[in-house]
């Protein structure tokens, strides 16, 4: 079977029901900003996100589950990425 993606935008949404939405995504690709932070770190899927976020420190970072770096020219290792997506699906049930 074919996995189905679904992909949300949320132009003019209330702000905490957009981070809400964030934190709920099987995978969330997170900008360096609050809101990626804020959802990444209640996030129980797979984060995938830069190595450095420039804005926070590793500690403000320590909660994420799943996180995995990406590159800066956004590249990451697949391998791996598929074995924490499979972790995250195997640590309990998400937000949803």
């Amino acid at each position: 079977k074919t996995p189905q993606w679904e992909l949300r935008m949320h132009l003019d949404a209330d702000p905490v029901v957009s981070v809400l939405h964030m934190s709920k995504a099987h995978v969330l690709i997170a900008s360096d900003s609050s809101f990626s932070l804020i959802a990444a770190v209640l996030s129980r899927g797979l984060v995938l996100a830069r190595d450095g976020w420039r804005r926070f420190a590793n500690e403000a970072r320590a909660g994420m589950l799943h996180a995995m770096p990406i590159r800066d020219d956004g590249g990451f290792d697949c391998g791996r990425a598929a074995k924490l997506w499979a972790a995250a699906a195997r640590s309990g049930p998400t937000l949803e």
